[in-house]
C-alpha cells in the first residue's frame, strides 16, 4: 500500500514550528465569541484556515481577532489550539461548545517540563499493533481490527460492555475535552518466535519495535503520529501474544511504558520514538475491556505521570479502600484533581486556595463532572502547585468513577483529601521530574516522602459533619527524615453535601 500523500514537506514543518508559539501581545485586546476568529458570530471551517494560515506566517488580509482562538488560554498561539479549533469547529452541533468561554485560562501542564513524548492538550493520534510470533499466533477469536478500532478509538456506539468507553471518549471525558485521542489498529506477525526478542540482560523491547514499525513502513505515514510536531511519535502501544506464555515470558512483557534508549538514531519518516507501551493484554472479547483499562493508565504515563502506587513486593497499593482509586494508582476511576491539575486540565477558576487566614468556607464540585478542588498549601505560597499541599475534592461514583460499581460491594461518595508532595527535581543530564517519583534518585522507599499519598487512608470518604485534623493517617507535613509527623495546624469540616456540591470549612 502506498504511503498517503499528505506528508507536510520540510518547508511547511519548518513554518509551523516558527511560527507554533507565537505570543497574543501580538493581536488586539478585544475578546470575543471563543474560537471565533473571522467574526462572522460562529465558530467554523473559516475560522481554522485563518489560524492555519497565521501559524503558517501566511496571514491573511481582512478584519479578525486571532485571540479569540487561544483555546488552551496561555496567553500564546500555537498548534496546540490548532487542534482544540477543530474539535470546537467541528463538534457536532447538540454538544455543548464551550462550558468556559473565557472565564479563566488553564493552568499551564507541569507535565510539560518533563521527558514525555504525548503532550497532554490538543489533538492526538496513537498506533496500537497486536503482535504474534512465529512460534506462537493468536487464536481465530481474536477480534477484527474493525471491532478493535471500535473499541479503542470508536464514538462509543456498538460497544461489546458499557462500562468500559473507548480509550477516545475516556480521555474526552477525563480531560474535558482538552485532549482527544484517535488511532489505528492493526495485527503484526514477527518474523522470528518470542524467544528471538527476549534479551536476558537487559529488558529491551526496541528490536521488536524496529521491525514492527519498519514493516509497517509502507501502510502508515508516521508523521500523521507527530500531532505535536516535536519529531516524536506521540503514542505508539505493542500489544503482545501471551497466550499459553510461560511466568518468565509474561514477565518479560509485563505491561509498561517503556523509553527508547537503545538506538537512539532509529527514526521512521523522520520521527524517533520515545515513550511507547508494551500491552501485556490480548485482543479479545473477553479482555478488551482490561485492555482499554491498562491503555488509559499507560498513556498517563506517556503525558509524564508517575505510578502512584507502592513498590513493596508484598502489597503495591498505596491509596486503600472505595476512596482511593485513580487512575495512575489501580487503573480505575477517574485522574484525580491532582493528576488532572498536573496535565494541564483545570482552569485557574476550579482551584480554590486557602490563604491561611482564619476559618473559610469553600464549595467543591463534583469532580465526575467539572473541574474543582481545593488546595491547602504545606511549603509553597499560594498559587505553587509543585510544592507540599493538601488537595481536597468532591468525588461521586458517577462519569467516569461509575466503574468503582464494578469493584466495590457498596458504593459511597464524598470528600476526600489527597496530601501532595510535588516539590520538582532535575537531574544532571537536566532532566526534570518530580522529586519523590518511584524510580527517580531521591526515593528512600515506600514509607518515606511519595508524590500521592491518600488521608484517612483506607477509611472511605469523609462525610457531613466528618472533621479532619492532624492524627488522621497522612494529614501531617514530611519533616527533614522524610516521615509525615509535623502538624499543619489545619482543620477540615464537611459541612454538607448535595446537588452534585459539597462545602467544606477549613481552620488553621
Amino acid at each position: 500500500m502506498m504511503k498517503m500523500m499528505q506528508k507536510c514537506s520540510a518547508a511547511c514543518a519548518a513554518l509551523l514550528l516558527a511560527a507554533a508559539s507565537l505570543p497574543l501581545n501580538v493581536f488586539a485586546e478585544t475578546a470575543m465569541l471563543r474560537g471565533d476568529a473571522d467574526l462572522d458570530g460562529a465558530v467554523g471551517v473559516s475560522d481554522i484556515v485563518l489560524l492555519q494560515r497565521w501559524l503558517l506566517a501566511m496571514p491573511a488580509e481582512g478584519d479578525y481577532r486571532l485571540e479569540n482562538c487561544d483555546l488552551d488560554g496561555n496567553g500564546r498561539l500555537d498548534v496546540f489550539d490548532l487542534g482544540l479549533l477543530k474539535r470546537l469547529a467541528l463538534a457536532p452541533p447538540e454538544e455543548p461548545q464551550d462550558p468556559h468561554p473565557f472565564e479563566s485560562p488553564l493552568i499551564a501542564p507541569t507535565v510539560a517540563q518533563f521527558y514525555h513524548t504525548c503532550s497532554s492538550l490538543g489533538d492526538r493520534k496513537m498506533l496500537t499493533v497486536f503482535v504474534d510470533f512465529a512460534d506462537r499466533k493468536y487464536s481465530s477469536s481474536a477480534l477484527s481490527t474493525d471491532v478493535l478500532r471500535e473499541e479503542l478509538y470508536g464514538d462509543g456506539t456498538g460497544l461489546s460492555n458499557p462500562w468500559y468507553d473507548s480509550v477516545t471518549n475516556w480521555y474526552d471525558r477525563a480531560s474535558f475535552g482538552n485532549i482527544h485521542i484517535d488511532g489505528d489498529v492493526c495485527y503484526y506477525t514477527a518474523q522470528g518466535t518470542m524467544q528471538d526478542y527476549m534479551d536476558a540482560e537487559d529488558r529491551d523491547f526496541e528490536k521488536l519495535t524496529e521491525e514492527v514499525l519498519r514493516a509497517l513502513d509502507d501502510q502508515y505515514d508516521y508523521s500523521n503520529y507527530d500531532l505535536d510536531l516535536d519529531g516524536t511519535i506521540d503514542c505508539l502501544a505493542l500489544g503482545i501474544n501471551l497466550d499459553n506464555a510461560s511466568d518468565a515470558e509474561k514477565e518479560y512483557w509485563y505491561g509498561c511504558t517503556a523509553t527508547w534508549w537503545a538506538d537512539p538514531y532509529f527514526s521512521v519518516d523522520g520521527k524517533t520514538v520515545g515513550k511507547y507501551i508494551i500491552l501485556d493484554v490480548q485482543p479479545y472479547a473477553d479482555t478488551i475491556d482490561y485492555a482499554k483499562s491498562v491503555l488509559t493508565h499507560e498513556l498517563g504515563h506517556t503525558f509524564g505521570l508517575p505510578d502512584y502506587y507502592l513498590y513493596n513486593d508484598n502489597d503495591w497499593v498505596n491509596m486503600d479502600g472505595i476512596a482511593g482509586h485513580e487512575r495512575m494508582e489501580d487503573s480505575i476511576g477517574d485522574f484525580s484533581s491532582f493528576s488532572k491539575l498536573m496535565l494541564g486540565w483545570l482552569r485557574e477558576d476550579q482551584v480554590q486556595w486557602y490563604d491561611g487566614t482564619g476559618a473559610q468556607t469553600f464549595t467543591l464540585h463534583d469532580t465526575s463532572q467539572q473541574g474543582s478542588c481545593l488546595i491547602l498549601p504545606i511549603t509553597g505560597e499560594v498559587g505553587n502547585i509543585t510544592s507540599e499541599y493538601f488537595i481536597v475534592e468532591y468525588q461521586t461514583n458517577g462519569g467516569l468513577d461509575s466503574e468503582m460499581g464494578r469493584y466495590e460491594w457498596e458504593l459511597d461518595s464524598g470528600v476526600r483529601i489527597l496530601h501532595i508532595q510535588a516539590d520538582l527535581f532535575t537531574d544532571q543530564w537536566g532532566s526534570t521530574n518530580f522529586r519523590y517519583e518511584g524510580f527517580g534518585e531521591n526515593y528512600q522507599g515506600d514509607d518515606f516522602q511519595r508524590v500521592v499519598r491518600l488521608v484517612n487512608n483506607g477509611n472511605g470518604f469523609y462525610h457531613p459533619s466528618d472533621t479532619c485534623t492532624f492524627g488522621a493517617t497522612n494529614f501531617a507535613a514530611y519533616d527533614a527524615s522524610g516521615y509525615q509527623t509535623i502538624d499543619t495546624g489545619y482543620t477540615v469540616t464537611v459541612d454538607a453535601i448535595g446537588d452534585g456540591t459539597a462545602t467544606v470549612t477549613v481552620t488553621k
